[in-house]
């Protein structure tokens, strides 16, 4: 697989080998704040604002795993930090503003594939919940010990849990008839 110092031809052939791939939303490519800090949805609209004042624009805000009561285990809003998640979010899209939420996974107990069952439900049930609140993007955060379990021994932990949150968000916004719902 050499061009042999044919750029176009390079790219001809990559797109032939790899195939093509869905554009992104434009603001996908712009200014991410992303730290861990246990923002409040004051605190985190404040945010917006500040980078607003100082002239700076600001398209994606992510919000660390604080954002929920525990910080690995399912998917109960911490509703002393944001009282409103759906009001929140909401807020941050009238500002222009996507939201992505971190999230450090813990396996459904009792199961041992990412098939299970019991994982698939849940996972499905609770990261179409809080999409469906206004949520713009999951980063799944496999982080220290924690991560979800794959289906299959070939397939690394990191590329199951990556995909398992792309097939949920893909199945819930192909799910969604009226996009402004």
């Amino acid at each position: 697989f050499l061009p042999q110092g044919n750029y176009e031809q390079f790219c001809s052939d990559y797109v032939k080998v790899t195939g093509t791939s869905e554009m992104v939303k434009l603001q996908t490519l712009g200014f991410w704040d992303s730290r861990w800090y246990a923002y409040t949805s004051e605190t985190a609209i404040e945010q917006i604002e500040d980078y607003r004042n100082q002239g700076y624009s600001i398209d994606v805000l992510v919000i660390d795993t604080d954002w929920r009561m525990n910080a690995s285990i399912g998917y109960q809003i911490n509703e002393a930090l944001f009282p409103d998640m759906a009001a929140f979010l909401n807020q941050c899209e009238e500002m222009g503003v996507d939201v992505c939420f971190n999230d450090h996974p813990e396996p459904v107990k009792g199961t041992t594939n990412g098939l299970d069952k019991a994982e698939v439900d849940f996972r499905n049930k609770e990261l179409t919940l809080v999409l469906s609140m206004g949520l713009d993007y999951w980063w799944y955060d496999r982080n220290w010990s924690v991560c979800l379990n794959s289906a299959d021994p070939d397939i690394s932990v990191f590329a199951f849990g990556m995909y398992a949150y792309q097939w949920i968000t893909k199945d819930y916004r192909e799910s969604i008839t009226n996009l402004n719902e």
